[in-house]
């Protein structure tokens, strides 16, 4: 690299002239390494139709195929509707459900574990719509998984109507972003 001020020409090799910690911006104390930002995002739907209330939601499920979708890391795992994450860290969660022709208020959970047992909601939407009619309905939230054995999600609904499914493109969909370390 070369610097030039007041007419000198002076190079300065970074390489073997500087050692140590370098300093950072905002009085840091200097980066040793960094991270590539997102190292995991996956996408999986709902790819058929189905009425009436399931916890969780169990089957008909599968990775987003489409030709313009492309997973970041290594994927989620899911099992009789429980998804496992590939590893730890802090996880941006969204799930999205198009409905139609709801017989009663629409409920949909994401639920999630921290020991591979008990249940919380950790967001939750919920819509009432006229008979005959669409909608779609969508919640997020946070989860710090501090242990891919214990820490797991699952999507439940409570719904009086159908929810909507299509193996072509996504309806009733759930993200998943791995957004930092834990």
């Amino acid at each position: 690299m070369a610097l030039t001020r007041l007419g000198l020409n002076q190079s300065i090799n970074l390489a073997s002239n500087v050692t140590g910690t370098l300093a950072t911006g905002n009085g840091g104390t200097g980066a040793t390494s960094f991270t590539a930002g997102i190292t995991m995002a996956d996408t999986w739907r709902l790819t058929t139709d189905f009425s009436g209330a399931a916890d969780p939601i169990s089957s008909n499920l599968e990775q987003n195929d489409d030709a313009s979708f492309e997973d970041i890391g290594t994927p989620m795992s899911v099992s009789s509707g429980i998804f496992t994450f590939p590893e730890t860290g802090k996880y941006y969660i969204t799930a999205t459900f198009q409905t139609y022709n709801p017989t009663s208020q629409t409920s949909c959970d994401i639920q999630y574990t921290v020991n591979n047992s008990s249940y919380s909601t950790g967001a939750n939407c919920r819509s009432m719509v006229a008979a005959t009619s669409y909608n779609a309905i969508s919640t997020s939230m946070i989860f710090d998984v501090t242990s891919t054995t214990n820490c797991k999600v699952k999507f439940v609904t409570g719904s009086g109507g159908t929810i909507m499914g299509n193996s072509g493109y996504n309806g009733t969909h759930f993200q998943f972003i791995r957004i930092g370390d834990t």
